[in-house]
């Protein structure tokens, strides 16, 4: 009966309540930056593309009915070091936005599911593979 909807540029979340057919929005943050957006690649590209110095924000999310958690990058979109689609940090929230957790991963990964106490991750860089954190 509730959601968590991540934007990986904006650095936004929303947390929605669903009940008949409805999805409301019950709490948003939005960090005061802007996504900078940069030339297309291919003149006349009706594409957005992001600005390389732009920050990668949220790139996955899971929750329970205590918490949800929030896969954040917090990198340079063309970062030098690792692909801004991987990520270091999960973020731990309560039902209505108040930070409870951060953990810093021993690895970057690009996606996450929740199971209990356990966190399955997948990542791609340096190599794919699936870890296994305990929370």
């Amino acid at each position: 009966d509730k959601a968590v909807i991540a934007m990986q540029y904006a650095g936004a979340f929303s947390i929605c309540d669903y009940s008949g057919g409805v999805l409301t929005e019950t709490y948003r943050y939005q960090s005061k930056r802007q996504p900078k957006v940069g030339e297309p690649g291919m003149p006349g590209s009706p594409m957005i593309v992001y600005a390389s110095d732009d920050i990668s924000t949220f790139r996955g999310a899971c929750s329970d009915n205590r918490h949800y958690y929030l896969l954040y990058s917090g990198k340079p979109t063309m970062s030098e070091d690792s692909p801004a689609v991987v990520a270091g940090n999960l973020l731990v929230y309560d039902w209505k936005g108040k930070p409870v957790k951060r953990y810093e991963l021993e690895n970057e990964v690009d996606s996450i599911y929740l199971d209990g106490e356990m966190v399955y991750c997948a990542a791609s860089f340096p190599e794919p593979r699936l870890l296994v954190y305990k929370l």
